[in-house]
């Protein structure tokens, strides 16, 4: 490609989880397949995780929102005492960018969840599954103001991509539907970093292979681990279990028991989720992504108090057969009851392309797309 034709892309994710990394890896994949140049911008952890995707990419520390939730059961608390910091994050975000771009140029900026990465001159797109937020209950009063001074947001950027079908086979429901009609809102499809369609090995008919894919900030990731594998010795020899820890920056250097990984690439994801039979994980939306990419059905286990992944798992149990189990009253011998009456049944998950993310790239590079007019997703 000439570099006349070559463009360079700022790609960047929200420090909450690996999620928000993860999930743009497909994009990340397809700029450079295309011949382009990307930057990713982000936190250590994002730079541990996406240097084992793409060794020779380029990296950008930035400034980052750093929360910590709570240990107990409701997260309005952590939340709340977290809007200062949040607010500061954007600001410190868009005063970086500006900066930046003094002495730096791209051409596009694509953003998950990063509420300050956005320029007057410079083409930004904002990626997020959340157009409407949805509080808890007693919080329920205030979520037309939140959402209002969301959308507000999301309006400083080019164009907003909801990686999520817009159709019955959404994937996000309620969470990606907007209260209103919005002009800048595009459904890109579904984004994983794992192969859609792929392939996975039957359900064992003896002792299973149990699969514990820990994730989200601390102090739950921490407490959601030590209450699986706590009930898990309980019980004994009961099959296998391999864990996957979501801790990408200590790579392998600790000691860790057989099975155990404080994080894998996407071809080691691919092949403990394909073998695996019971899948127990959080219901955060990049994971569900994932599964629903590989063909797979779960035992949720949403964060306590985190009111987008109680919608999420309760979703997926309703729509898809998945199960879903609070924390405080997790059941390991539950999980492994529902692993084996599920298994009994047919199940079928929305397909995922990549579609609407590669005809929302091709508008992208066509330049000037966003003011002509875009299409949206609707395949199928």
């Amino acid at each position: 490609m000439s570099a006349e034709t070559q463009k360079r892309f700022l790609v960047a994710a929200l420090n909450w989880g690996l999620g928000h990394i993860t999930r743009v890896v497909p994009v990340i994949r397809e700029l450079r397949a295309r011949g382009h140049e990307v930057l990713v911008g982000g936190s250590p952890a994002h730079h541990a995780l996406i240097l084992k995707e793409f060794p020779d990419i380029e990296f950008m520390a930035m400034p980052s929102l750093s929360i910590r939730l709570s240990g107990g059961r409701s997260q309005v608390g952590a939340i709340v005492r977290s809007v200062p910091s949040f607010l500061l994050a954007i600001r410190n975000e868009h005063v970086f960018l500006k900066r930046w771009l003094k002495t730096n140029s791209v051409d596009a900026i694509l953003s998950d969840n990063c509420y300050g990465l956005w320029h007057r001159t410079v083409p930004s797109y904002f990626i997020t599954h959340q157009v409407t937020i949805l509080l808890p209950p007693k919080w329920k009063c205030f979520q037309p103001m939140v959402n209002c001074f969301h959308h507000r947001l999301i309006s400083r950027f080019t164009q907003c991509w909801i990686p999520d079908f817009p159709d019955a086979r959404s994937l996000a429901g309620k969470l990606s539907a907007a209260m209103k009609p919005r002009k800048n809102l595009r459904y890109i499809g579904p984004l994983s970093r794992l192969s859609p369609g792929g392939t996975h090995a039957p359900v064992a008919s003896g002792q299973p292979k149990v699969l514990l894919l820990i994730s989200g900030p601390e102090p739950q990731r921490t407490l959601f681990e030590t209450a699986v594998i706590s009930q898990w010795n309980a019980l004994g020899s009961q099959g296998s279990v391999s864990v996957i820890r979501g801790l990408p920056q200590q790579g392998e250097r600790n000691a860790l028991p057989n099975g155990w990984y404080n994080h894998v690439t996407t071809d080691q994801m691919e092949h403990l989720l394909g073998k695996a039979d019971l899948i127990i994980c959080r219901s955060g939306y990049s994971t569900l992504m994932d599964l629903v990419a590989m063909g797979k059905r779960a035992c949720l286990v949403p964060t306590p108090g985190q009111t987008e992944q109680e919608y999420l798992a309760g979703y997926f149990q309703e729509k898809w057969g998945f199960l879903s189990m609070d924390q405080h009253s997790f059941s390991l011998s539950r999980a492994l009851e529902w692993w084996s009456e599920s298994s009994k049944t047919v199940f079928n998950l929305p397909q995922i392309t990549y579609e609407g993310m590669l005809m929302a790239l091709d508008d992208l590079l066509m330049q000037g797309a966003e003011k002509n007019g875009s299409r949206n997703y609707k395949a199928g």
